[in-house]
């Protein structure tokens, strides 16, 4: 190193022709430690890019999932509403069976049930 105090124009400019100083005016642990960042900023530009993929993948699933549980809930909605009908007739059905003709109350007061043969 010069004789220049430290920190001097002359310091700066022995470290410089030394090699000690690049061409940008960095210390060569500085430029490592800059290649290191940006090294390590590139793999976490990397990693999110990637992140952003698999969050859009996922949407995307998600949608067509929720849009096969919405045509299996018309499905099931309509099922039901076919079973509650058919339910409805086959009470009407029952109760006609069971309120159709039949002779006159018994005498013990409970009603006397009877059967049709249709």
């Amino acid at each position: 190193m010069g004789g220049g105090l430290p920190g001097s124009q002359s310091a700066i400019e022995d470290d410089f022709h030394s090699g000690q100083i690049d061409d940008n005016g960095q210390l060569p642990e500085e430029q490592t430690a800059l290649q290191g960042l940006q090294h390590t900023l590139e793999q976490m530009t990397r990693a999110l890019e990637q992140m952003v993929g698999t969050l859009q993948q996922v949407a995307r699933n998600t949608s067509s999932t929720n849009d096969q549980l919405k045509r299996q809930n018309g499905l099931l909605q309509a099922t039901a509403d076919h079973v509650s009908k058919k339910m409805t007739e086959l009470a009407e059905r029952v109760e006609g069976y069971l309120v159709g003709p039949h002779p006159a109350q018994p005498t013990d007061g409970y009603p006397d049930f009877h059967f049709s043969t249709e």
